[in-house]
């Protein structure tokens, strides 16, 4: 049986997609983490400020990226499974 060429190129152009949206929501959460990091410095004679609306933007830039990774990823299984290739695993993690 020959394999189907549409859904491989379908396949691989979710995957890539997949790679670069999850590289991107990686980058914006380590960027989210290190200002909530600064924000948790314990020094008894400066204060830290926090910038909340820069927080809430990556959050809500996080929250978008996140979205999009779910759709990629249901299509990408989609075509996966048309294909024979590697299905891509759901997590959920709390706190």
């Amino acid at each position: 049986m020959e394999p189907d060429y549409e859904a491989l190129g379908r396949y691989y152009a979710s995957l890539e997609t997949f790679n670069e949206l999850s590289s991107k929501r990686h980058r914006l959460s380590g960027e989210l983490c290190r200002m909530l990091s600064h924000s948790m410095e314990r020094n008894h004679d400066v204060l830290t400020l926090f910038d909340h609306k820069a927080a809430r933007m990556l959050l809500e830039d996080i929250i978008a990226l996140n979205a999009h990774l779910i759709q990629v990823t249901e299509h990408l299984n989609r075509h996966a499974a048309e294909c024979g290739k590697p299905e891509i695993r759901t997590l959920y993690r709390k706190g």
